[in-house]
C-alpha cells in the first residue's frame, strides 16, 4: 500500500503519510524498533513539510513516536518530544484544550519515570486543576491524573520520611489520601495507608 501511494501520489502526500503511521502502530516494537522509528520520522518529517510544524497530525505524530520511545524507557528523548508536541498544542488550541492536557499528563510519567518527582508533581498539579476546570471532578481523565498525582505526593511523602522531615511527609501524605478517596471512597486501602502513616507521623 505504501509503495504504491509512494508511486501515485508522493511520498509526503497525507494519504502515504496515513498508511506509514498506521504500519508503525501496528508493528511489535520488541522486534521492530528501528523501522517504527524510522516511519515515524518519515510521517513527522513528510506532515511537517506539507502542512506545518504545529498542524495536528503532525504533532500527533509526534505525540506518538514520543510514547515509542518512553514505552521504551528511552526517556530523555521523550521528553523533548512532549515538550515540543505541548508548545504546538498551546500555541494552536490553547493551554487547557485537553489534547494539551494529555501530553502534559504523559510528560508527567516521563518526569517520574525519570526520578523527576518533583516536577512531575507540579506537571500533575497543574493538569488535574484544568481537568478539573474544563471536565470535571468526576471524569474519567480527572480521576486518572489525580491519581498519578496521589502516587507521586506518596513517594515524595516516603522520600520525606526517610530523610527525617516527618511533617512535610504526613502533610503529602494527607494530601495522597483526599485524592485517593475522592477517587475511591473513605475505606479504600491506599486511603487507609496513608491516613496510617501520617497519624503515626504526627503522634
Amino acid at each position: 500500500v505504501i509503495a504504491g501511494y509512494t508511486a501515485e501520489l508522493s511520498p509526503d502526500h497525507t494519504d502515504t503519510l496515513t498508511a506509514k503511521m498506521n504500519l508503525a502502530t501496528t508493528l511489535d516494537s520488541k522486534i521492530d524498533a528501528a523501522e517504527i522509528q524510522c516511519l515515524y520520522e518519515e510521517v513527522i518529517e513528510g506532515y511537517t513539510h506539507t502542512l506545518g510544524v504545529t498542524h495536528c497530525d503532525t504533532l500527533l505524530a509526534m505525540s506518538n513516536l514520543a510514547l515509542f520511545l518512553k514505552d521504551l524507557e528511552r526517556l530523555p528523548e521523550a521528553r523533548v518530544l512532549y515538550e515540543q508536541v505541548i508548545d504546538g498544542y498551546e500555541a494552536t488550541m490553547g493551554p487547557e484544550h485537553t489534547e494539551t492536557l494529555a501530553v502534559k499528563s504523559s510528560l508527567a510519567v516521563v518526569f517520574k519515570k525519570s526520578g523527576e518527582t518533583l516536577e512531575a508533581r507540579v506537571l500533575f498539579t497543574e493538569v488535574v486543576a484544568c481537568y478539573k476546570t474544563v471536565l470535571g471532578s468526576a471524569h474519567p481523565d480527572t480521576q486518572r491524573a489525580m491519581g498519578n498525582l496521589a502516587v507521586v505526593l506518596y513517594d515524595l511523602g516516603q522520600r520525606a520520611k526517610d530523610d527525617g522531615n516527618p511533617h512535610t511527609a504526613a502533610g503529602l501524605f494527607r494530601e495522597a489520601a483526599g485524592l485517593w478517596e475522592l477517587q475511591y471512597g473513605a475505606e479504600d486501602a491506599d486511603v487507609l495507608r496513608c491516613r496510617t502513616e501520617a497519624a503515626e507521623l504526627e503522634q
